[in-house]
C-alpha cells in the first residue's frame, strides 16, 4: 500500500500556539477511500491513528513509501483496542 510521508507542526497547548512553540512530527498517510485518509503517527513510544485525516495548508508532503497492508491494519486495530480499553477503564474508575 502506498503511503505519503507528511510533516506537520502540532501544538501541545494553546500557549505553544500563541508563543510560536510546537513540534514538527511526521505521519504516514494512507488513502482509506477516495475522500478520506488514515494518518498513522509514531510519537513518544506510542502509535496514534487519525481517521478522516484531512490535508491542510500546514501539512507538507515530504515523500512516499510502500507500507505493508498488515502494518496499516495492525496500527488501526491497535488504536481501536486502545480506545475500547480506555473506555472500559474510565467506566470502572468513574463508578468508584
Amino acid at each position: 500500500m502506498k503511503a505519503k510521508i507528511v510533516s506537520q507542526v502540532v501544538y501541545g497547548s494553546t500557549m505553544d500556539f500563541v508563543h510560536g512553540g510546537g513540534e514538527e512530527i511526521k505521519r504516514l498517510v494512507v488513502e482509506k477511500n477516495g475522500e478520506t485518509y488514515e494518518a498513522i503517527t509514531p510519537y513518544e513510544g506510542h502509535v496514534f491513528v487519525l481517521s478522516k485525516f484531512r490535508f491542510s495548508k500546514d501539512v507538507k508532503i515530504v515523500g512516499e513509501v510502500e507500507v505493508p497492508d498488515e502494518l496499516v491494519q495492525q496500527a488501526i486495530q491497535s488504536d481501536e483496542l486502545q480506545r475500547k480499553l480506555f473506555a472500559q477503564l474510565n467506566k470502572i474508575l468513574k463508578d468508584k
